[in-house]
């Protein structure tokens, strides 16, 4: 998916199931999902594996050549620098992206609970 944010397109592809995994663990461990802010503003380590996650192999950035450029640790460090919000904004289109279907229904739904009649 592109995303669009403060002049700039992100695109965001998904986890593989194995870090999709990792994530949601990381991301439980944290709170995020009782208050995503606080959660991401005082975990700085926890954003730093976040960040080789969501951004590594599974986001690029448009540059200004048109062309797409992976969020390499590097790029990210200078592309984001001084626009703070901007990195937060980002990452967290990209956790959603990656959690939508988790986060719909709040990740209660009982899968075992789902099954067919026959």
């Amino acid at each position: 998916m592109e995303y669009e944010y403060d002049g700039h397109t992100y695109q965001l592809t998904k986890l593989g199931l194995s870090d999709a995994k990792e994530t949601l663990a990381e991301l439980q461990k944290m709170e995020f999902f009782e208050n995503a802010l606080t959660s991401l503003t005082t975990n700085p380590d926890a954003v730093d594996r976040l960040e080789r996650k969501l951004f590594r192999q599974n986001a690029q950035w448009l540059n200004e050549t048109g062309q797409w450029v992976p969020l390499s640790k590097e790029l990210t460090e200078a592309h984001f620098s001084g626009r703070l919000l901007s990195y937060y904004s980002v990452l967290i289109k990209a956790i959603g992206y990656n959690f939508e279907d988790f986060l719909s229904d709040g990740g209660t739904t009982d899968p075992a609970a789902e099954t067919s009649p026959e």
